[in-house]
């Protein structure tokens, strides 16, 4: 069996990936500034790895999972039996809510400044039920079936079937393109161009509109969402399966054959519930 380094495995396990979750894989590779033989790979180079990187806890816990599942990755091709994080855990902190008061997501919904178009783009994630931004700026016009929003996530490769309600489709008709869902990514040269433009503007956004938030980013969508159908009694298993989350055990959610219905009424009801 030849020897094979970690970095060597970690370019073949990034070409099996696509999209964001490509970009995630590629930037652990880089803060990797040696290159051990997997078979030399201990807890003590764990551990050194993991106190190089002057990040928080939480990100750092993302690479150290994305380095084992490239090891993981190995020991199914055959290419080493060594697993050195047998006994080494992965240091977590518990994640913050991110989810805003209806009365700031009213604030931004009704935000008429210089940055309406990411405060739109805010309001278009929510109402499109908490979708990723990538997935959003890289939606193409032909994703649109039957007035619905049909796409594959890029990070986890799952389908989502969304309705198409009219709050989401006047912001997408106040910003038309030839190709894209939404022209927003238009407005710089790239993504990582607009995600540190909309990062930026809703903190600027965040005096203009009176929004108490301190932290407002793009996730809050999401996660504000789910806060809102879970206050007004929308169930657990719904909720679990308009995010794209497993609801149940495994074995179950797999057998369900889960009717979008209850999730467009789910989002409907939290969009009514907002006014």
């Amino acid at each position: 069996m030849p020897a094979h380094t970690l970095r060597s495995v970690f370019r073949e396990f990034i070409d099996t990936k696509h999209g964001n979750t490509k970009r995630l894989y590629d930037e652990t590779m880089r803060k990797i500034t040696d290159d051990p033989l997997l078979d030399d790979i201990t807890i003590t180079w764990l551990q050194r790895f993991y106190d190089s990187m002057d990040l928080a806890v939480n990100t750092k816990a993302i690479h150290m999972r994305n380095i084992r599942a490239v090891i993981n990755f190995a020991i199914d091709r055959e290419y080493t039996r060594n697993y050195p994080f047998r006994k080494f855990k992965i240091p977590k902190e518990k994640t913050k809510h991110r989810d805003l008061s209806v009365a700031d997501l009213r604030r931004v919904r009704d935000y008429q400044g210089k940055w309406k178009p990411f405060s739109d783009c805010f309001m278009l994630s929510f109402y499109l039920i908490g979708i990723n931004l990538t997935d959003l700026l890289h939606a193409k016009k032909t994703s649109i079936k039957n007035g619905r929003l049909e796409y594959t996530r890029m990070k986890t490769g799952k389908h989502y079937s969304v309705k198409i309600e009219p709050e989401a489709q006047a912001i997408i008709d106040r910003y038309p393109d030839d190709e894209l869902l939404v022209s927003f990514l238009r407005m710089y040269k790239n993504y990582d161009g607009f995600t540190r433009g909309i990062n930026y503007a809703l903190k600027m956004m965040k005096d203009d509109a009176g929004i108490i938030c301190q932290d407002l980013t793009t996730y809050h969508a999401r996660h504000t969402w789910a806060s809102i159908a879970a206050g007004i009694d929308i169930t657990r298993d719904i909720i679990s399966e308009a995010l794209g989350h497993e609801y149940g055990s495994r074995v179950t959610s797999v057998y369900v054959n889960f009717n979008l219905k209850k999730v467009d009424q789910a989002n409907r009801k939290i969009l009514d519930y907002i006014r």
